[in-house]
């Protein structure tokens, strides 16, 4: 019984994710939101009693001096610059860059094509600069 509970429960809510992201009135989502949380809350309750009763455990809040007594270096944790994104940018500045002379020794483009590819290039970096914050 309890396989065919959990089905149910997996059915109700595909079927109110699919409903969300179909923007389907608010109320159909409401509703079938709703006959999840009734297998919830009544038909599982009743199959496995300790279902959904564990108390959640309070956040704990660590000082510095806690975390250093625990081995734990906060510096590391937090980065002052995130350079997760500068990483991205100067590998695909070189790869473009490589690919562009590449292209001038495959290619043998004249000089107008030339300063077309180089009006776009520096187009698209004042683009990443200006949707990115100048960063």
């Amino acid at each position: 019984k309890v396989e065919g509970l959990l089905k149910t429960l997996d059915t109700c809510v595909e079927y109110a994710l699919q409903a969300d992201i179909e923007a389907q009135p608010q109320e159909v989502v409401a509703d079938l939101e709703g006959k999840a949380l009734k297998v919830v809350e009544e038909d599982l309750k009743e199959e496995l009693p300790g279902f959904g009763g564990g108390t959640q455990l309070p956040k704990k809040v660590y000082t510095l001096q806690q975390m250093l007594e625990n081995g734990v270096d906060a510096s590391k944790l937090l980065s002052p610059q995130d350079t997760t994104q500068d990483t991205i940018r100067t590998s695909l500045l070189a790869a473009v860059t490589l690919l562009g002379i590449v292209l001038i020794f495959t290619l043998h483009p004249t000089s107008s094509q030339l300063s077309q590819a180089s009006i776009a290039f520096f187009a698209a970096l004042a683009a990443d600069a200006f949707l990115n914050n100048g960063a």
